[in-house]
C-alpha cells in the first residue's frame, strides 16, 4: 500500500537552526537543539508529525559546513547517502533549505547545488527558511533587500519565510515565533507535492554519488580516501550489505566515478 505521508528533507549548515525549525513546525521538542557541530554529511534523523491534519516525515539531514571540503569523510558520506536513499523509497515531496542570515558563503551555494540540483535533480520544490531575524524590525524586509544575492548565485526558490525559531527569554520573541510558525506551516503544506518525486534506488544512488563529488570538486585527498576504502567495500562494511548486494547496487558506479573524479581533479589543477 502506498503511503500518503509526505517526505520533506530539511538541510543546511550546522548552526543554521534546523532543529529549532523542526520543533517549531511540529509543535513538539522532537529535535535536540545544540550549538555543537556534529555529524557527517548526509547523516539523517527522521521525525513524524502532522501538519493541517496530513502526515509528514521530516528528514533532518546534515549538509556541508564552511571549510568542510578537505575534512568530510567520503566513505561515511557515501554510506549515509545510501541510507538516506533507502529511507526515501516512497519519494520526496519538498526540500527546505535552512539558512541563517546574513551572509551567503561557499557552503551555502554548495548545499543548494548538492541537495536541489544533484540529489533531487531539480525535480522537487524547494523553499528557504531564513532564520535568526528576531531582532529585525521587519523580518520580511530582509528578503526584499537580500533576495538578489541568491539570484546572483543562481539559487531560486518556490517560496521563502523570514523569521526565527526562538521564543527568547520570557517569551520576548513570541510574536515573531508564532508568525514564523504560521507562515512556514502554510508554505510547507502548499508547496509539498501530493505525488512525490521518486527514482529507482540504484540509478539514484549512482547519480547522487557522482553529483556529491562533482559539487565538492573532488580534491586529491578525497580521491585517495575514496579509493583506499572503495565504494563496494564501504557499503558492505558500513551499510550492512552483502558483497553481492553492494556489487549489484553500485554496478558501474566506480568506473563512472573514475571519470568524474579525474575530470574534477584536472579542472582543479588547471
Amino acid at each position: 500500500m502506498t503511503s500518503n505521508r509526505r517526505n520533506v528533507i530539511i538541510f543546511g549548515e550546522t548552526g543554521a537552526g534546523k532543529s529549532s525549525l523542526i520543533n517549531l513546525l511540529s509543535g513538539q521538542d522532537l529535535a535536540k537543539v545544540s550549538s555543537a557541530a556534529a555529524g557527517c554529511t548526509f547523516a539523517t534523523d527522521a521525525y513524524d508529525f502532522e501538519l493541517g491534519g496530513e502526515p509528514f516525515r521530516l528528514f533532518d539531514t546534515v549538509g556541508l559546513n564552511e571549510g568542510d571540503n578537505g575534512t568530510v569523510s567520503a566513505k561515511d558520506a557515501i554510506v549515509n547517502l545510501y541510507k538516506l536513499i533507502c529511507s526515501l523509497d516512497d519519494g520526496v515531496a519538498l526540500l527546505i533549505f535552512c539558512f541563517r542570515a546574513p551572509r551567503i558563503k561557499d557552503a551555502t551555494v554548495n548545499n543548494y547545488q548538492m541537495f536541489y540540483s544533484e540529489f533531487c535533480q531539480k525535480q522537487v520544490p524547494i523553499i528557504i527558511a531564513v532564520m535568526g531575524l528576531e531582532d529585525e524590525e521587519n523580518m520580511e524586509a530582509w528578503w526584499t533587500k537580500n533576495n538578489g544575492a541568491f539570484s546572483a548565485h543562481h539559487m531560486t526558490f518556490n517560496g521563502h519565510v523570514c523569521g526565527t525559531g526562538k521564543k527568547g527569554k520570557r517569551d520576548m520573541y513570541l510574536t515573531e515565533y508564532n508568525e514564523t510558525k504560521a507562515q512556514l506551516t502554510s508554505l510547507v503544506i502548499k508547496e509539498s507535492m501530493q505525488t512525490p518525486w521518486k527514482k529507482e534506488r540504484r540509478r539514484w544512488f549512482k547519480e547522487a554519488t557522482k553529483g556529491f563529488f562533482s559539487v565538492l570538486k573532488a580534491p586529491l585527498d578525497w580521491v585517495k580516501q575514496f579509493y583506499d576504502t572503495m565504494l563496494c567495500g564501504a557499503l558492505e562494511k558500513y551499510a550492512n550489505l552483502s558483497k553481492e548486494e553492494a556489487a549489484k547496487l553500485t554496478g558501474n558506479t566506480e568506473m563512472d566515478l573514475t571519470q568524474t573524479l579525474k575530470a574534477a581533479v584536472d579542472d582543479s589543477s588547471s
